[in-house]
């Protein structure tokens, strides 16, 4: 069964005794930094959009680090996109994923998203 737990300002999502999927938020100088870890599957696609969706109305600017991410599912992409195309409507706002793993940049590329978000390379 899938429970959330807020634990030191980090959200972690379970499933069954498991921790699934952790995601941590910093804001510094007017750029929010949000922290993935584990695996974004379809499980944890809601919570995932969620939380990026409130990000947005606090900060313009989003960088998601993907460095601790070692699976994305097929749901998170359309997450990804609907982000990309709620900020590409709002003036001066940026989303730019930084630390993908192989295994994110090749899902990625796949669907051809390495051509709709802005990545950075490492």
């Amino acid at each position: 069964m899938k429970r959330r737990i807020v634990k030191n300002g980090t959200l972690e999502i379970y499933n069954d005794d498991q921790i699934i999927f952790t995601l941590s938020e910093t804001i510094s100088d007017g750029l929010m930094l949000i922290s993935l870890g584990g695996q974004i599957s379809n499980l944890v696609a809601s919570e995932f959009e969620d939380e990026v969706m409130a990000a947005l109305t606090v900060c313009r600017k989003l960088r998601l680090d993907f460095s601790g991410v070692t699976y994305i599912a097929s749901g998170v992409l359309r997450v990804l996109l609907s982000v990309q195309q709620v900020i590409d409507g709002i003036e001066g706002a940026e989303m730019v994923l930084t630390g993908v793993t192989n295994e994110v940049m090749n899902t990625l590329q796949e669907a051809g998203f390495d051509e709709i978000l802005e990545i950075e390379k490492a």
